[in-house]
């Protein structure tokens, strides 16, 4: 602003002398004659270099400067008489180039036209004191400028000056001061605009934030409160009024990306205030439009089965999603339904239909039948797990990939058989067993096999959880058997660290026991006989009942023995208990006749043709006290004239069958 101060002189006399005074305007000024608040809001800036004096040629000017805050108050009652602009103790200091116009409060201009060729200020003639000031914002410098912030309309600088002269001849002083003008803050207004765009655009919040901030020449304009707000109730839009023109100020939504929900958003904004507004309206160069654009994304979820079991698993997994929109919390809904119900089966992917979930929505995802899975792993895009196969998905931008692994661990079954015993040579088998395992209420193995001793057979693989019962149905003529565990049930459980799949193992333990029969030849009638010393020779024959069929013993040290004096004994020795027996003598030495006599205990039990059963006997009888006596009687041989005996060429009857036929060797490990 261009500041003239214009001393005329418009009577019809010369003035002589004049001095012009100004107290500059500042937030707490007066009038200079009233004394009463002149209306200034701020102090205006005066430009260095920019005061001069215009006077006619050869006057005597005299320019000074004052930095008393109150400057001229209270100098119009004394002016006539007294010194201008002194009675608020004010100092004048003439101007000079180190003058600090910052801190200039008032001017002081005396001029004395007794010096000039017509020694005074003719009529029309004057005297102008001209200067230059800008509107400056209040800072740490220059505390008394612009207020910092949206200048309102009556934010004005008064300026009024006054002049004290003397006309020539006169020895009175006259005073004067002319109405008050002012300068005014030029300002304009800044709307900032919301546009929301987008396909996905109806799930955008109702209200968003922005920061604006303007700075003039420097410093920066105290607008209010910050962030803006950008809602419904001023249709998304927000105006800052009185902004001083030429401010520039930066518009900015508030928040990272996304922090709206929103896809992608425009940049922010810079305007420069030029003007104010016409007709209520904001030039379109004053419009800050921040526009966020609103996109659908996407989610698939892919079921992975991780086990080794190969039987038994869930083969179908059902699961449930729902999601809402970010920040505004719309629902998303699936063909009318705010919750997504799907099933997969191992390798199967489902992808939600497209344009459905809006980008950056939360989705939540469970897994509602996880077929007893020993865990459920929720892993991808966005995931933060939130129990045993649930998890929170922030979608993103571009679809998301989520992997839903329900692990299971597995097991075999295993059933091992064991033959012992002093008999175990005879436990040949085979052993009959069955088996059947169920998991969750099916059954995954129902199976009917055979061991032989020492065999092992697996079953599998089953998924953990598996229940397995084993029976031995065959015992193979077993003394006894026992299983391990007793009742034959098994658990199949999770692989411990370190392995692939667990075992489970029933353990079948036949035991087959020993007993002996002892054979003992005794010979009755003439010793003196032909063959009565022998030699003797006897067979035995045994069979074992297994599960119901006969089957051939092998009888160990062999079958057929000979017995010659002296010692006309043998035993058969590691006979299974339970074995059935048949005892020839297939070689008599000629005896006249034969028996046989089974001795349990010292006693003859029976005698020579008939069965002799030993069943029962292990309580009452020790061990080897169990014989088969054989009785030969030789009578007196009497020679034919001839000289040969009555009896064959050979001197022995045919072979005698010694009826211990169906003796059954039992329970004799224990006599």
């Amino acid at each position: 602003d261009h500041w003239v101060l214009r001393a005329i002189n418009g009577g019809t006399t010369n003035v002589e002398q004049l001095t012009i005074f100004d107290p500059l305007a500042s937030a707490d000024d007066t009038m200079i004659i009233s004394g009463a608040d002149r209306g200034s809001s701020y102090r205006p800036r005066v430009v260095p270099g920019s005061l001069a004096v215009s006077a006619p040629a050869g006057a005597t000017v005299r320019t000074e400067v004052t930095e008393t805050p109150t400057a001229c108050a209270d100098t119009w009652s004394g002016l006539l008489t007294g010194a201008v602009c002194e009675q608020s103790g004010e100092t004048w200091t003439e101007v000079t180039p180190a003058t600090d116009w910052d801190r200039v409060t008032g001017l002081r201009v005396s001029v004395d036209l007794r010096t000039t060729g017509a020694r005074a200020l003719q009529p029309g003639a004057f005297v102008d004191v001209t200067f230059q000031t800008v509107n400056a914002l209040a800072d740490s410098t220059f505390a008394d400028g612009v207020p910092a912030g949206p200048a309102a309309d009556d934010v004005v600088a008064w300026n009024q000056f006054g002049v004290k002269y003397r006309d020539e001849g006169e020895t009175a002083w006259k005073k004067m001061a002319p109405a008050k003008v002012g300068v005014e803050v030029l300002t304009g207004p800044l709307l900032v605009r919301k546009d929301v765009t987008g396909p996905a655009a109806a799930f955008a919040p109702d209200s968003f934030t922005a920061d604006v901030s303007c700075t003039l020449g420097g410093a920066e304009l105290d607008l209010g409160p910050m962030p803006v707000v950008l809602d419904d109730a001023g249709d998304h839009e927000h105006q800052i009024d009185g902004i001083p023109v030429g401010a520039q100020c930066a518009v900015e939504e508030t928040g990272v990306l996304g922090a709206f929900g929103e896809t992608t958003r425009s940049a922010g904004a810079t305007v420069t205030i030029t003007a104010d507004a016409t007709g209520g309206v904001v030039p379109a160069a004053q419009v800050a439009t921040l526009t966020n654009t609103y996109a659908y994304s996407g989610l698939s979820v892919t079921k992975v089965v991780d086990t080794k079991a190969d039987r038994g698993v869930a083969t179908t997994f059902s699961f449930e999603l729902s999601c809402t929109a970010a920040v505004s919390g719309t629902p998303v809904l699936f063909a009318g339904d705010p919750t997504l119900r799907f099933d997969l089966a191992d390798g199967d992917t489902y992808t939600v239909p497209a344009d459905t979930i809006p980008a950056r929505a939360e989705c939540e995802l469970a897994e509602v039948s996880d077929g007893d899975a020993d865990s459920v792993v929720v892993v991808g895009d966005g995931v933060t797990v939130t129990g045993a196969g649930t998890a929170d998905v922030a979608i993103g931008v571009t679809p998301n990939a989520v992997t839903v692994t329900n692990a299971f661990g597995a097991g075999i079954l295993a059933v091992t058989k064991k033959v012992d015993g002093a008999a175990a040579q005879h436990g040949t088998g085979p052993f009959g067993f069955t088996a059947r395992c169920t998991y969750r209420g099916a059954t995954v193995l129902d199976e009917k096999f055979d061991l032989a001793g020492g065999a092992t057979r697996t079953f599998g693989t089953f998924p953990a959880g598996t229940t397995c019962v084993v029976a031995e149905v065959k015992t193979g003529g077993a003394t006894r058997t026992a299983l391990a565990p007793a009742d034959g049930t098994v658990l199949i459980e999770a692989p411990q660290p370190g392995e692939t799949v667990s075992t489970a193992t029933v353990r079948a333990t036949n035991t087959f026991d020993d007993t002996s029969l002892t054979i003992v030849k005794t010979i009755e009638g003439d010793l003196s006989a032909p063959g009565a010393n022998g030699p003797f020779v006897v067979e035995l024959a045994c069979t074992l009942e297994r599960d119901g069929t006969a089957s051939p013993v092998a009888v160990p040290g062999g079958a057929e023995r000979t017995l010659r004096a002296p010692s006309l004994t043998t035993a058969y020795e590691h006979l299974p208990v339970g074995a059935t027996c048949v005892l020839t003598e297939t070689g008599t030495g000629g005896a006249t006749s034969t028996r046989a006599d089974v001795v349990i205990g010292g006693s003859i039990t029976a005698a020579a043709g008939t069965t002799i059963p030993v069943d029962g006997l292990a309580t009452t009888t020790a061990p080897g006290e169990a014989e088969v006596q054989l009785v030969n009687h030789f009578d007196s041989v009497t020679k034919d004239p001839q000289g040969d005996p009555d009896d064959s060429a050979d001197g022995n009857p045919p072979p005698a069958r010694l009826p211990v036929t169906g003796a059954q060797i039992a329970s004799l490990a224990a006599l």
